[in-house]
């Protein structure tokens, strides 16, 4: 199943269709950020659950955020990337502009951002719902877990030893 966002497709073999459906309504902008709430309404608090400084809002959570930049680059270092601080849709830009067709590595970015964008998320979530704290080390192990389990499942088998060997450096 193909996912896009205004002609940019943000679904891949190595992206977990829940990653994907949460990347374009971040994409649009549909997510019930704190910003969204207290535009109805509903919500009192006026910061970023994640850095306890700047408003909550799509551009702030991803990847503006001190803590959610950190996770990225920490993600962006995984991947042999230069870390840089940019938004999401920047990203997607840049992931979509190298990506060979067919490729692994096309596969292993795509799940990076996906995965990063659904694991920032969550853990906003977590804060706010179950009032427990993960550190950036937890969530990059976890981001490398999830989209080192589907691209090796999903790979075919002759690029096994060369991404073990980018995986694991």
């Amino acid at each position: 199943m193909r996912i896009q966002w205004l002609g940019l497709r943000v679904s891949g073999r190595a992206v977990l269709p829940k990653h994907s459906f949460l990347m374009v309504l971040a994409m649009q902008r549909r997510l019930a950020t704190i910003d969204k709430l207290n535009e109805k309404g509903l919500c009192i608090i006026n910061r970023c659950i994640l850095c306890k400084a700047a408003c909550e809002t799509h551009r702030h959570l991803f990847f503006r955020c001190p803590f959610a930049a950190e996770v990225w680059n920490g993600i962006l270092v995984w991947m042999n990337v230069p870390a840089r601080t940019m938004d999401m849709r920047f990203e997607l830009r840049w992931i979509v502009g190298r990506r060979r067709k067919r490729h692994w590595k096309a596969s292993w970015y795509m799940g990076c951002l996906n995965a990063t964008v659904y694991s920032l998320w969550e853990e906003r979530n977590s804060r706010i719902f179950r009032d427990v704290e993960n550190t950036t080390d937890y969530i990059i192990r976890k981001i490398h877990h999830l989209v080192r389990v589907r691209l090796l499942f999903v790979t075919h088998p002759t690029y096994e030893d060369e991404i073990m060997e980018n995986l694991n450096s």
